[in-house]
C-alpha cells in the first residue's frame, strides 16, 4: 500500500518575473498602487531595471480558500464563496476607480510591492536616491496597510458567510492568513481563507401552552473576532430606561424562517437569510405600533421588507414569526384596513401578503390603493426589488385587471349597499 504523501508548504507558483508580459502587468499595477496611496507613479522612473526587479520580485498567490481543519463545510458551498469572492475582487475598485487598481491587484502585486519594498528598506542597498525614494514609501505602507486595505473584500467574504449561514443549523466565519514561504530565487507568499464552522445553539420554551425549539442568532468568527451571538437592549424593545442596561439573548423559529421565505418571495434564500440575520444582530428596529421588530435591507438607505414578532422569556428575545407589509398589527396593515376596509382573508386572497404582489400589479391601474402605498415605507421596497429581485418580474395583465376589479367592486358595494 503507497504511503500517504506528506506536504509541508503549498507548492510554490511558478510565476516568473522575468516573463515580459508578466512584468509589465507588475510594474503597471506599481504604478496604480503609487497613485492609489497619493503618490507621483514617475517615482518608478528614478530606478533601474535591475533595481525594479528587486522591487517587484515578490509572488503573492491570489486568495485560496481552505476548510478549517475540523470543521465542517460542504464543498460546493466553499466554492461558491471562492467564486464570489474572485468575483468581486476583479470588479471593484480600491479607492478611486479611475485609477483602474481592483481589489485582485491590490491582493496580489500590490501586497508583492509592498513586500519588495520592505525588503528593500531592511536591507539598505540602493544608492541614496533611491533609497531616499523606498524609505518614504515604506513609511507609508507600514504596519500592513495594503493588509488592511483589503477591508472591503474581508467585509464581501463575510455578507456571503452570513448569507449561506444558517442559525438553525449551521454558521459560518474565516480568518485570512498571508504566509512567507522561503525560496532559492524569490520571496513567495501564499495567501488563505479558512472558512470556519459552529453549530447552532437551541433551546426549547413554552408558548400559548405548547412547547417549541428556537435557535440563537450568531455571526461565524472574522479573522480575531470570535463567534457573535445577537443581543439586544431590553430597553431597547420595552420603551423603558433601565440602570445598568440589561442585554437580552436573541433567538429565532424555524417557523419566522419559513414565513420569510414565503413572504418575502422576490429574493433568492441566501439573500433573505442575510436580511433577517442583519436585521436582529445589528439594526434592530422596534416597529411603533406593536411588539415586532422592523425587518431591514440595508443599501444606501434602509429598506423595510416586513416584521418579526416576538415575545420575552428569561431574558431571551424570542422572534416567532415573519410578518408581511399589510398583516394585522403593523403601521400598512392598519391603514389599508382603516382606509380600505380590507381584511386579513382579503389581502390573502389578492396576494399582498408577499413582496411578488407588488412587482407584478399595475398598482397605476388601482388608484385607492395606490394612494395609500405611497403613503408608506413600500414604494422604496419596491424600487430596490425591482434592482435586486432574483428574477425579472413583469406586469401581470391579468393580476392587475383582477386586483383592480376587486377594489372597484369594493367600491361599488360602498356605494349602493349591494353586492
Amino acid at each position: 500500500m503507497a504511503k500517504k504523501k506528506i506536504i509541508d508548504a503549498p507548492p510554490v507558483r511558478q510565476y516568473n518575473i522575468t516573463n515580459k508580459a508578466f512584468y509589465k502587468k507588475r510594474r503597471d499595477t506599481a504604478r496604480k498602487v503609487l497613485r492609489a496611496y497619493g503618490f507621483d507613479p514617475s517615482l518608478l522612473d528614478e530606478f533601474s531595471k535591475q533595481q525594479l526587479f528587486i522591487l517587484l520580485h515578490f509572488i503573492v498567490d491570489p486568495p485560496r480558500f481552505r476548510i478549517e481543519k475540523g470543521h465542517r463545510v460542504p464543498r460546493k458551498l466553499l466554492d461558491f464563496i471562492s467564486a464570489i469572492t474572485h468575483n468581486f475582487m476583479r470588479n471593484h475598485y480600491f479607492r478611486d476607480p479611475s485609477i483602474g487598481l481592483t481589489f485582485f491587484e491590490l491582493a496580489t502585486h500590490g501586497l508583492a510591492f509592498a513586500a519588495g519594498l520592505r525588503n528593500a528598506h531592511m536591507q539598505h542597498g540602493f544608492p541614496a536616491r533611491q533609497q531616499e525614494i523606498v524609505d518614504m514609501l515604506v513609511k507609508c505602507i507600514e504596519n500592513d496597510l495594503v493588509l488592511n486595505d483589503l477591508l472591503d473584500v474581508k467585509s464581501c467574504i463575510r455578507d456571503v458567510l452570513s448569507m449561506v449561514s444558517k442559525v438553525n443549523f449551521r454558521v459560518y466565519g474565516f480568518h485570512w492568513d498571508f504566509r512567507q514561504i522561503p525560496t532559492t530565487s524569490w520571496g513567495y507568499i501564499t495567501s488563505f481563507v479558512y472558512v470556519t464552522s459552529s453549530p447552532a445553539e437551541t433551546i426549547y420554551f413554552t408558548h400559548k401552552q405548547k412547547e417549541r425549539v428556537a435557535f440563537r442568532v450568531q455571526l461565524g468568527p472574522v479573522d480575531h473576532m470570535p463567534l457573535r451571538k445577537g443581543t439586544i437592549e431590553r430597553s431597547v424593545v420595552t420603551r423603558e430606561k433601565e440602570d445598568p442596561p440589561v442585554l437580552l439573548d436573541v433567538y429565532i423559529q424555524s417557523h419566522a424562517l419559513r414565513r420569510a421565505g414565503e413572504r418575502m418571495d422576490v429574493f433568492p434564500a441566501h439573500v433573505r437569510n442575510f436580511y433577517i440575520t442583519e436585521s436582529l444582530a445589528h439594526s434592530q428596529r422596534p416597529c411603533e405600533t406593536g411588539q415586532m421588530l422592523e425587518c431591514y435591507i440595508y443599501d444606501d438607505t434602509p429598506i423595510l421588507t416586513g416584521y418579526l414578532p416576538f415575545i420575552i422569556q428569561e431574558e431571551k428575545l424570542i422572534v416567532l414569526s415573519f410578518l408581511p407589509f399589510f398583516a394585522p398589527g403593523t403601521p400598512e396593515g392598519e391603514l389599508v384596513h382603516e382606509e380600505l376596509g380590507l381584511q386579513p382573508g382579503d389581502m390573502k386572497f389578492l396576494g399582498m401578503d408577499k413582496l411578488s404582489f407588488f412587482l407584478t400589479v399595475d398598482l397605476e391601474q388601482v388608484p385607492a390603493l395606490n394612494n395609500v402605498i405611497n403613503r408608506t415605507r413600500i414604494p422604496d421596497m419596491i424600487r430596490f426589488a425591482r434592482e435586486r429581485a432574483r428574477d425579472e418580474f413583469l406586469i401581470d395583465p391579468n393580476r392587475t385587471r383582477m386586483v383592480k376589479r376587486f377594489f372597484e367592486q369594493r367600491a361599488e358595494f360602498e356605494i349602493t349597499g349591494m353586492p
